[in-house]
């Protein structure tokens, strides 16, 4: 019986928590072209952020960013270690 309650408090902690568990953290290390923010070669992993990514702009680049589409994104930091801009233009983020 206990097995049984283990499981399905693991399902519930599961379906409380699922950011938790898909969050994973994207830096902004300035591979690609240009300075947009929809440029998958910008980002670690040349993948652009998703709404489950925490965004961290640090000392890997001091390349600028522009946020030229609306995101979605899970956090946003800028450590003191970036030495860049970011511009927002017209676009948003949610949080």
């Amino acid at each position: 019986m206990k097995s049984v309650s283990r499981f399905f408090d693991a399902i519930l902690f599961i379906l409380l928590f699922p950011c938790a568990l898909y969050a994973s953290d994207v830096i902004w290390d300035g591979g690609g072209g240009d300075n947009n923010w929809s440029t998958a070669a910008n980002w670690s992993g040349d993948a652009v952020p998703t709404s489950d990514d925490n965004v961290i702009f640090d000392s890997t680049s001091s390349k600028n960013c522009t946020i030229d589409a609306n995101v979605s994104i899970a956090s946003f930091t800028i450590a003191s270690g970036y030495a860049g801009v970011v511009s927002f233009g017209s676009a948003t983020i949610e949080i």
